[in-house]
């Protein structure tokens, strides 16, 4: 008999921990006991022995909140984005294996790299994680489907797989006095929106043009690890994707001086204001992001520069067809340059941070 654990909001936001979570999103993770039987059998990934459960219960949390519950009523509720965490066991056929994630589920040390990242059989355990979460998605789509729940033609999905540390056992084979949690487990994040404003978002606006400088709040950051507001402020403790692995080159040159670094910018990114979307809250769709490199002379130059899709759902195609970018991407410019009036120039950050090290 399968023995099914709905584990407690605090377990639940460390293992979900990954995109801090928000009034728009509808959360739900569950665990299931292996003391028992595992609701996958080791090496498989069909999701159909908890995938009922696992949608009674997020159906339940859909309903508690109003918004969503409403728009579910209107037959308007609508998935934008879908996060999934799947997690395998360090064990594989009898055998130990490395673990990125610890048995307490610390997400803090979710990226920590394995101890024999190249091992074999710990490969074989990451990508079991990972097939796990490729196959829930498609199946707690068509789930959420059945219930009425409609999905965005664009919307976005994202796994992330890991091997949690039991001991290098097997789930129903580990001590659970000391390893309390099992590897197999998924974890699933799900952004929700009215779909009258999903589907008219990208008809909203046809050319760059378009976009006024009321549309967008931008935000830029820098290779001391700190946004606008506190650059030159010291070392700060900015998320590690929007300077790493962009400011390498400058980090070696200038390692722990933080005026020098702050010269440089890792990031730049836009999010649409909310009366746009007519949403409570701001929403990053776009960033720029600058590597850095030597250009043989010790002088440091942007060696490349690459356009991030942050919130598809909510990106006109029209006006971002491509990821593809440069320092001269007249868009760029035009989003720099945006709040000063000056679009064809890039305004003061494209002349102080960009034109210099073209």
């Amino acid at each position: 008999m399968k023995k099914r654990l709905i584990i407690t909001e605090q377990e639940k936001k460390q293992i979900l921990g990954l995109y801090g979570i928000k009034k728009n999103f509808i959360n739900e993770a569950v665990s299931i006991s292996s003391s028992q039987k595992a609701t996958y059998e080791p090496g498989q990934s069909d999701p159909s022995g908890f995938i009922d459960t696992f949608v009674e219960t997020l159906m339940t949390k859909i309903n508690e909140n109003s918004e969503a519950k409403t728009l579910l009523s209107q037959n308007k509720l609508m998935i934008e984005k879908i996060y999934v965490a799947a997690g395998s066991s360090n064990n594989w056929n009898g055998v130990k294996t490395s673990y990125d994630l610890n048995n307490k589920l610390d997400t803090k040390k979710l990226v920590t790299v394995p101890t024999d990242k190249d091992n074999v059989l710990y490969n074989k355990n990451l990508a079991l994680a990972k097939k796990r979460g490729e196959t829930f998605v498609p199946s707690i789509v068509s789930k959420l489907q059945s219930k009425g729940i409609k999905v965005s033609n664009s919307y976005t999905s994202k796994v992330n797989p890991f091997v949690v540390d039991t001991g290098g056992m097997l789930d129903g084979s580990r001590d659970e006095t000391v390893y309390k949690n099992p590897g197999q487990y998924i974890g699933c994040s799900i952004t929700v929106g009215n779909e009258d404003e999903i589907q008219k978002f990208n008809k909203k606006m046809l050319t760059l043009t378009d976009i006024k400088k009321d549309f967008v709040l931008t935000g830029s950051y820098y290779c001391d690890q700190n946004n606008a507001l506190d650059r030159g402020k010291g070392i700060g403790n900015a998320q590690a994707d929007t300077y790493s692995p962009m400011c390498a080159a400058v980090q070696k040159l200038y390692s722990g001086k933080s005026s020098e670094l702050a010269k440089y910018i890792s990031a730049f990114e836009i999010k649409w204001q909310p009366n746009i979307l007519k949403n409570p809250w701001v929403k990053p769709v776009m960033r720029w992001e600058f590597t850095w490199a030597d250009d043989g002379t010790g002088k440091l130059k942007i060696s490349s520069v690459k356009l991030k899709e942050i919130q598809k759902s909510l990106i006109p195609a029209s006006i971002f067809p491509s990821t593809e970018s440069s320092v001269d991407d007249p868009t760029l410019k035009y989003m720099m340059g945006l709040t000063e009036g000056d679009t064809a120039g890039g305004g003061t950050i494209y002349k102080t941070f960009i034109a210099p090290y073209k």
